[in-house]
């Protein structure tokens, strides 16, 4: 089952998330379940250097968390994301908020190649090496 939640941030800007059951949005719906916001030392830096018309580019974008809070504070986006099993969430929370984000479904690496990925079953934090 989605839930869309509003997610409130310092000061005025909010986003929303369709947070479903699934691992990939468990950390966000922990935090969320003891009314906290994930990494608040990192939304405090972010929300103090992003200013409308920057561009930013989230790597490894996940579900969306970070790809939105920019997007919230006006931010151009560019959220690169290359795990088949974030990609339907990131799509759906890009699509329930009206800002200006770009998904590219691909890995950034160092040379052009073509790699594996390891999808973690339990959660969204893929990777190319095996844990």
């Amino acid at each position: 089952m989605i839930h869309r939640i509003t997610i409130p941030l310092p000061g005025e800007p909010t986003f929303n998330m369709d947070l479903g059951d699934g691992p990939q949005d468990a950390a966000i719906r922990w935090y969320l379940d003891r009314q906290q916001l994930p990494e608040p030392e990192l939304i405090h830096l972010l929300s103090r250097a992003i200013r409308p018309g920057d561009f930013v580019v989230d790597c490894g974008a996940c579900t969306g968390f970070f790809t939105l809070l920019a997007g919230a504070l006006g931010a151009t986006v560019l959220a690169v994301e290359p795990g088949e099993n974030n990609l339907p969430n990131l799509y759906r929370n890009v699509a329930a908020n009206r800002f200006s984000i770009d998904v590219w479904p691909v890995a950034l690496g160092g040379k052009a190649e073509t790699r594996d990925l390891l999808i973690i079953d339990d959660g969204g934090a893929n990777s190319f090496t095996q844990p």
